[in-house]
């Protein structure tokens, strides 16, 4: 009697200690891992352009059209407006040899890219030299390597400076200060995002200092993504 009662319990303890083992290894996993990684960031992204969506948001003001231009890319291709219809442009200025500024505001568009990645063509980055005498077309491409850039979401831009100085100063309404080293005076230029729309017309400029700016940058290009849904380019 008493050897027929234990036996069912010897059989279950085996059993029990081999599910503990199972369960155990789904945490030794590095897939498992990466996988919750990934549905945690992406996560909070894709909420926030849920919340947007089926939430009524006021379209930041328009102050003005962006306008035409004609530039190179950093793949050396020449671009113009009509390459970006359609898609909402986050707009920043840079130059390489820039060691202070622009190395700052260049990690904070890399950060934008990082909760972008699957927006390409509906949102695109683009990064203007303001010193283009120096930036050629390689010159920002490995530039763009240093942060992470893909070139289908973050373009760099280059070309003939007076076309420069006209789009940033008359077209984007953002200042540029030429260097004078007799003066000890470097180049000087805005640190602001600028927002643009998919019609081209400039939304808004806003600071990129922290995260909390980062978080209210993606949230306007959520807005002006699910304000004009009609016209933003088929994704590839």
């Amino acid at each position: 009697m008493t050897s027929a009662t234990l036996n069912p319990r010897q059989k279950l303890s085996p059993k029990k200690n081999h599910n503990k083992g199972d369960f155990s290894r789904i945490f030794e996993s590095k897939a498992f891992w990466a996988a919750l990684i990934l549905l945690l960031f992406a996560t909070p992204l894709y909420f926030s352009f849920q919340k947007i969506r089926n939430t009524s948001v006021q379209l930041p003001p328009s102050y003005g059209s962006m306008g035409n231009f004609e530039l190179t890319n950093q793949n050396g291709r020449i671009v113009t407006q009509d390459d970006f219809r359609g898609s909402v442009l986050l707009v920043n200025f840079i130059f390489t040899s820039c060691t202070d500024t622009c190395p700052m505001i260049t990690k904070q568009m890399a950060k934008v890219q990082s909760r972008l990645k699957a927006t390409a063509k509906t949102v695109q980055l683009v990064s203007i030299s303001v010193n283009p005498s120096v930036d050629t077309p390689e010159v920002l491409k490995n530039y763009g390597k240093q942060y992470g850039a893909d070139s289908r979401l973050w373009s760099f831009l280059t070309g003939d400076y007076d076309k420069i100085r006209k789009l940033v100063v008359d077209q984007l309404k953002t200042p540029i200060e030429e260097a004078d080293p007799e003066a000890g005076i470097d180049m000087t230029h805005s640190e602001s995002f600028i927002l643009v729309d998919q019609a081209g017309q400039i939304r808004g400029f806003r600071p990129a200092r922290n995260d909390a700016d980062i978080n209210m940058i993606v949230r306007d290009l959520a807005i002006l993504v699910n304000s004009f849904p009609d016209k933003a380019p088929p994704a590839s």
